[in-house]
């Protein structure tokens, strides 16, 4: 599409004063990639670089603090439904108690017992966009078997699954599986479960005390 050179000549002259690409797509009315079009040729001075580089990163973090945030709504929005299911309700229930809530978007939970760390893992891989990963803490005497067990229980990638062999001696009451911890890294997901739990407090707070 051709535009009107006189509105190509004051789109130049405003980036020569300092105008971000942003701000010309703006004034102008058109694409971001037609303005820079318009504008590349130019030299940019340097005060301008470092206030594109500020502006890039500022619209960067505000577009994922959005996303976390919309995230965040969406679980809280549909909790009501979606814990109506027991199975998952004991899921939010067991993350509050061992669950990692500190670290934003990292998902992780340990356990001993094969049974919960198998029903954590088919949760956090059905939400997850990420791939859910496994370490597994033990002695190096059960390394071997407790790699076979555990791949083959979770039916996990090998190269998801990372053995941590404990320095500590032999204990007789030692945990025969190991200590798994479970794994998975996604910001959106982790907003999400940040609702569903904020949901069960508001339920807990305003439950009859027997």
């Amino acid at each position: 599409m051709a535009y009107d050179k006189g509105i190509v000549r004051k789109a130049c002259s405003l980036r020569r004063k300092g105008a971000s690409v942003n701000v010309i797509a703006e004034r102008f009315g058109v694409s971001k990639s037609t303005a820079y079009l318009w504008t590349k040729d130019l030299p940019v001075p340097k005060g301008l670089r470092e206030n594109s580089r500020r502006e890039h990163a500022f619209n960067i973090h505000a577009k994922r603090r959005q996303a976390r945030e919309e995230s965040y709504r969406e679980g809280l929005i549909e909790a009501p439904q979606l814990l109506d299911n027991p199975l998952m309700r004991d899921f939010v229930v067991l993350y509050i108690a061992e669950g990692g809530k500190t670290v934003r978007g990292d998902i992780n939970l340990a356990n001993t017992d094969p049974e919960v760390i198998s029903f954590v893992y088919s949760v956090f891989s059905r939400f997850s966009r990420n791939p859910v990963r496994l370490r597994i803490k033990c002695s190096q005497d059960e390394k071997k078997r407790l790699f076979n067990f555990w791949k083959k229980r979770l039916n996990m990638p090998k190269e998801y699954v990372r053995m941590l062999v404990s320095k500590e001696k032999k204990r007789k009451n030692r945990a025969p599986y190991g200590v798994a911890y479970l794994r998975c890294s996604d910001v959106l997901f982790f907003s999400r479960l940040c609702g569903w739990i904020d949901y069960v407090f508001s339920c807990w707070k305003n439950a009859p005390v027997a």
